[in-house]
């Protein structure tokens, strides 16, 4: 599923990427451009990369970083959602707010 996720460009698409962020079991290796060998990787990887394009929000995320490093600039990519990030994205996509059972009123009455 991360991988289907990975190409869109659909604002609906955000919200589910984010709940693969806790998908941190490895599943595959890569190669990347630069290094002689494969980096292993995972679902919150796709997703992670895919929600720095489409939110245009980065904490610093590299995938050629050891796992540990990657797992900790998504965590922080996560508290950024959750404080700020999640109900600026909702007024800015409000087909993604009503899907989500929110309107832009009930997004801005939950900002502190």
């Amino acid at each position: 599923m991360a991988n289907a996720l990975e190409a869109t460009d659909k604002p609906l698409a955000v919200p589910l990427m984010v709940t693969f962020l806790g998908q941190r079991e490895m599943t595959g290796s890569r190669f990347r451009s630069g290094f002689k060998r494969s980096m292993s990787f995972c679902a919150a990887d796709t997703c992670m990369e895919s929600l720095i394009r489409l939110t245009g929000h980065d904490e610093g995320y590299k995938g050629d970083d050891p796992p540990e490093q990657r797992f900790a600039v998504m965590d922080r990519w996560l508290a950024w959602w959750r404080k700020d990030g999640q109900a600026a994205y909702l007024a800015k996509h409000s087909e993604v707010a009503k899907v989500q059972g929110q309107d832009e009123h009930a997004t801005r009455a939950t900002q502190p």
